[in-house]
């Protein structure tokens, strides 16, 4: 009987753990949490490792944020085909790549294609549509030409197109705001230019716009009815079949419709035009904008014998340039 009771004993304890064992053991098929529920990420499943906070995979299409080194967090690659702007460095949202006055070619916005209508209705590569401003308002780009853009169609040979660049310039118009344009010139003169660019703005003298003329189809009659301002231009003088200084790069035409050509017989170019002396944008001798081109060896037109061309500045380069 003593003998019958110890096997009774032993074979309910066995049943009893066999139970408790049952009851901490999950059905089977079941998934077995991670130890640390905290690290888990809510949703797919998986346990994080080291503690970190791994993202759930985004649906197809989203955008997952990523985690920049600074702790913040900035949107990942975008959709393809979109592109993200990178932030200026002066805090100005400009279209070029090189800085102010540097001259290089000038970067256009990644497969963009800027048109703008020519007096013809033409439309050609050119400058950005007048008021085509950046977000935060605070300069009005007239022009955002490549190089190549900026001298698309011209007859000028290698030679001469190999001593031209595209240099950037800002400077007040008319409507009181600041302006960005470009001048395609000689290498050699981009310095007076830049510098003389950096007066007009610092005085506030208006410029109408900057815009290299093949967005006017290399028409300078054209372009002065527009009251543009533009240097290179490989073409002959009015009348002549000598080439222009324009064709080097060597001469800029500021505020043309204003300044205009007074011929000895009184026809004025471009017709229409008018010229008035202390008007805004208007060229006299006494004026800052010309004596600083005097100053650095450039020939004014008003000194020309048989015309005055107050709107045109041109240089002669001397041997060692």
């Amino acid at each position: 009987m003593f003998v019958a009771l110890f096997f009774i004993v032993i074979w309910g304890g066995g049943s009893y753990m066999t139970a408790a064992a049952d009851k901490s053991a999950p059905p089977p098929g079941d998934r077995v949490p991670a130890a640390a529920d905290k690290s888990a990420v809510p949703g797919d499943g998986r346990a994080a490792l080291s503690g970190d906070y791994v993202p759930a995979a985004a649906p197809s299409g989203d955008r997952v944020p990523a985690s920049a080194p600074s702790g913040n967090r900035v949107p990942a690659a975008a959709p393809s085909g979109d592109q993200v702007p990178a932030a200026a460095s002066s805090g100005d949202q400009v279209p070029a790549a090189a800085s102010l006055g540097d001259c290089v070619p000038a970067a256009a916005p990644s497969g963009d294609r800027v048109l703008a209508s020519t007096p013809s209705g033409d439309q050609v590569p050119a400058a950005a549509p007048r008021g085509d401003a950046p977000a935060d308002g605070s300069i009005i780009v007239d022009s955002r030409m490549t190089f190549a853009a900026a001298i698309a169609g011209t007859k000028a040979p290698p030679e001469v197109i190999a001593r031209l660049c595209l240099v950037d310039v800002r400077y007040h118009s008319f409507d009181g705001r600041r302006h960005q344009g470009q001048l395609v010139a000689h290498r050699a003169v981009r310095k007076d230019l830049v510098e003389i660019f950096r007066l007009i703005e610092e005085i506030r003298f208006p410029v109408g716009k900057v815009v290299p003329i093949v967005a006017y189809r290399w028409s300078d009659a054209a372009s002065m009815r527009a009251n543009n301002s533009s240097a290179f231009n490989y073409r002959t003088v009015a009348g002549t079949k000598r080439l222009s200084r324009h064709a080097q790069g060597l001469a800029v035409d500021i505020n043309p419709f204003l300044n205009p050509v007074v011929y000895d017989h009184g026809r004025i170019s471009p017709r229409g035009a008018v010229y008035r002396p202390g008007a805004p944008g208007v060229l006299t001798r006494e004026h800052p904008v010309v004596q600083a081109f005097l100053r650095r060896g450039w020939q004014w037109g008003a000194d020309f014998k048989n015309m005055k061309d107050y709107h045109h500045f041109d240089y002669e380069l001397r041997g060692s340039e």
